[in-house]
């Protein structure tokens, strides 16, 4: 299956597309930057960690794989974000000075290292760091799924409580980017639904207004709200 966004009439499939949408949909503060040029190569910068890194990822998790295959992959994913991790030494984003859509990609890998069987070596302190600073975000921790939670916990950071709801402002939190075809979003706030508090369940649950996202698990499919009406 593949997350799907559903917004009024729009149905959008492809993760890229939904996160630059969604971008667009609620663009104060932008996640995508104002000018052309560094617009582009922050499409660019997506692309490859899509490319080099994405593509390792689903080497390793993939149960097909051999054995041999998801070594090298190890090897070359630990490496490669060894390589790159001098990068975080000097903006304290993925090549930007403010948090941006790279940033929501590369995340999602970061916070899956342990899983995947990959520790980083002292060399990537600077991006060590990184994950550190971002993994402590609250809006960070607000957007992440049961499982995610654990995931954090393996990677040694220390999750808050969730809250009750979140803002669709410019941070991490207004959507999550997947790795293998995963999409999940933090829960919006109260007023943003329609009859008071956030649906639960039920013929009187509360109706969302605005794009969602579409997740199937399984038989069950689990309709996530994003953003604001």
């Amino acid at each position: 299956s593949v997350p799907t966004l559903l917004d009024r009439d729009l149905v959008l499939y492809e993760p890229n597309i939904m996160m630059e949408y969604l971008d667009e949909r609620f663009p104060h503060p932008p996640l995508l930057p104002v000018y052309p040029v560094a617009r582009a190569n922050s499409r660019l910068l997506m692309y490859r960690v899509q490319r080099d890194w994405c593509r390792l990822v689903d080497i390793i998790v993939d149960p097909k794989s051999a054995s041999a295959e998801v070594t090298r992959a190890r090897k070359e994913l630990r490496e490669s974000l060894t390589g790159v991790s001098q990068v975080f030494a000097e903006m304290p984003y993925f090549m930007s000075d403010e948090l941006s859509l790279v940033d929501c990609c590369l995340l999602p890998i970061l916070l899956r290292l342990p899983r995947l069987g990959v520790d980083l070596p002292r060399a990537a302190k600077p991006l060590l760091d990184y994950m550190e600073c971002n993994f402590a975000r609250e809006a960070f921790q607000a957007s992440l799924s049961a499982a995610e939670r654990k995931m954090l916990a393996e990677a040694g950071a220390r999750p808050t409580a969730s809250r009750a709801s979140a803002t669709t402002g410019g941070d991490v939190s207004r959507f999550w980017v997947p790795v293998s075809g995963r999409v999940s979003a933090p829960p919006r706030q109260q007023s943003n639904y329609v009859g008071g508090p956030a649906p639960s369940g039920g013929n009187n649950a509360a109706v969302p207004q605005g794009p969602v996202v579409r997740v199937n698990r399984g038989g069950s499919t689990t309709v996530v709200p994003v953003g604001g009406k």
